[in-house]
């Protein structure tokens, strides 16, 4: 594993673990894209959803956590 794909590892790691922790991110990331496409596919404006309770997925910052952590490991276990 060369420097590069390890800072390529973190730095996708922690858009995970971003995404994982701030609570709506991921849900209004998604309703931005989805008003862009209906947007673009009608001339009505889209509709506005709001969601009651943001929910934060926190097995994507654990998942997050873990890749960069494995990534790590296999950058130290690998002398060159």
């Amino acid at each position: 594993m060369k420097p590069q794909d390890l800072g390529l590892a973190i730095l996708s790691g922690s858009i995970l673990v971003i995404f994982g922790l701030i609570p709506g991110l991921l849900h209004s990331l998604a309703a931005g894209v989805r008003n862009a496409l209906d947007s673009v596919s009608s001339a009505a404006p889209p509709p506005e959803i709001e969601y009651d309770k943001k929910h934060r997925p926190i097995w994507l910052a654990g998942l997050g956590v873990m890749f960069v952590v494995l990534s790590v490991l296999e950058y130290l276990s690998n002398p060159q």
